[in-house]
Parts: C-alpha cells; structure tokens; sequence
C-alpha cells in the first residue's frame, strides 16, 4: 500500500511536485526549496536556545546547591571547561561567556605578543611622543565596561591633548639657551599596531606611540576568554549546582591562572578541544 499523504514530509512533498514541472519552474522550484532548507538551518540555533529557558524553568522547583571548586583544566569545549580536583573529581563547568567574573590570567613571554592585542603600560614621553626609557612592564587585558583607552597622565601630568605642547620648552627658553628635552608620565592604553624586535607602535587614542621592551619586559595578560588556557592551568570556580547532579556546576566566577608563560617557543603542549560527553549539559 503506497504510503499516506499524510505521512510525507513537506520536502519530499516537494521532491514530488518538482519532477512533473517544466525545466525553467523545476529550477525555480528547486531554488526555494534550497532557500527553504538554509532558513530551516539558520532556525536550529535559535531553537535550541529557547528552549535552555524551559530547561531551567522545569528544575527551579529544586534546591540548589553552593558550590566552590579548585582544580586543574583538563579540557575546554565552547560554553563549558572540565576540571578535576587532586583527589580525581571532576566537574563539568557551564561559563557565561558574557560574565564580567570571567579571568584568565598569568605571564606571556614576548613572543606572544602581536597585533590587535590591548596592552597597558607606563612611559613618559616629550612633546614629540618620544619615550624617555625602556618599557619594563606591560598587561594584556580584554575590554571591559569601564575601560577607557588612550593616554592618561600620572601625578599631575599633561592631558592627552598637550602630549605635544611646547609650553613646557618655551618656559625652559627663558632660561637656557638649549632647553633640555621635558618628559611627562603617562599611562598608555591601546591596541598593538605593529611589534617586531622587541619594538612596539601601539595606537592611543590619536597618538601612535613607539617604543622598545627591555630585555627582561614583564608581561602580565587579565582576559575575559579562556581560549588560551591549556590543560594544567589552575581553576577555581564559585557557582551552584542540583543535589542530583553535583557534578555539573553552572558558573557565577571563574578565575583560571596559567600554568606556564603564554607564547613560550618551547611550549609544544596542544590544548584538547572537546569535553567528554557534554550531551550531559542538556539537563541544565
């Protein structure tokens, strides 16, 4: 017995309808139903974020459980890290990827660096924008809310804008004939333009500033994203779970420390990038 109409799918519907049509209608048919299937596609998203909120309605009427977790990452897979304790527990951690709690942090070495890094340091700079001395520190961080990028003066110094001023060498002018170059102290703020033997252009604000790293730079990184941290790196985490599945934790802080310097050229460890069976997060 041939099977119901009912009991077809719409594209096979389709599939049918389309091999009784002329050439140019078949091409025209089989057009939408390509455009059919991608907005289908586009959809699943979309769907499966709706219904996280049904998940989470469906289990409010249980207690939920504090809970305060230290151990070493052993793998990272989108939204959600695995860790376990010295002891051999282990816990699947869900991340908020949008959580201003979040913290990676540690050192890099040097040739971590690149372009479109956000880098702060400190410096002082004559009128020109030329540095007194070496930069022997510098942080990486991630933007946050409150971050404000640019130059800003320390202990009195100059605004941004009368990082060039002269004022300061006409003043000296009156009383030498050769006035001594007048520095100011700043914090620089900014992305990194360009870095190629320990020297750096990094843009703040209007000002594109360059710069050389001393030899033993100090570099610290605070980010808001965990995709450097590797296998080893320390955790700890503050969130809450069910009494039923203590061992899924959604996260409210995270903080991972680097084990290891990022960008070491000795470094040949390779972050796992999967979680084992993370089918289990569907219950949240």
């Amino acid at each position: 017995m041939p099977p119901s109409w009912e009991s077809i799918r719409p594209l096979q519907i389709a599939d049918r309808l389309l091999k009784h049509l002329p050439n140019k209608l078949l091409k025209a048919g089989r057009s939408a139903r390509f455009r059919v299937m991608k907005m289908r596609n586009a959809w699943l998203p979309c769907l499966v974020l709706l219904t996280i909120p049904s998940l989470l309605a469906a289990q409010n009427n249980q207690e939920r459980k504090t809970v305060r977790a230290k151990g070493a990452l052993k793998a990272v897979a989108g939204g959600a890290i695995q860790i376990v304790s010295e002891d051999g527990e282990q816990w699947v951690v869900k991340v908020d990827p949008r959580s201003k709690y979040n913290v990676f942090q540690g050192s890099a070495d040097v040739s971590f660096l690149k372009p479109g890094l956000l880098v702060e340091f400190r410096g002082s700079f004559d009128k020109k924008g030329k540095p007194q001395s070496q930069v022997s520190a510098l942080k990486i961080f991630s933007p946050r809310e409150d971050s404000k990028l640019g130059l800003k003066p320390v202990s009195g110094g100059i605004a941004a804008g009368g990082l060039f001023s002269d004022k300061d060498e006409e003043e000296q002018k009156k009383k030498k004939k050769t006035p001594a170059p007048v520095f100011r102290p700043f914090v620089v703020t900014g992305p990194i333009r360009s870095i190629k033997d320990n020297k750096l252009a990094v843009v703040a604000g209007g000002a594109l500033l360059r710069v050389e790293l001393a030899d033993k730079v100090q570099i610290a990184f605070n980010l808001a994203d965990f995709r450097y941290a590797r296998q080893g790196d320390t955790v700890e985490v503050s969130g809450w779970s069910y009494p039923e599945q203590a061992n899924l934790v959604v996260a409210s802080r995270l903080t991972i420390t680097a084990a290891k310097p990022l960008g070491l050229k000795n470094d040949k460890s390779k972050q796992k990038s999967k979680v084992p069976d993370l089918n289990s997060l569907d219950d949240f």
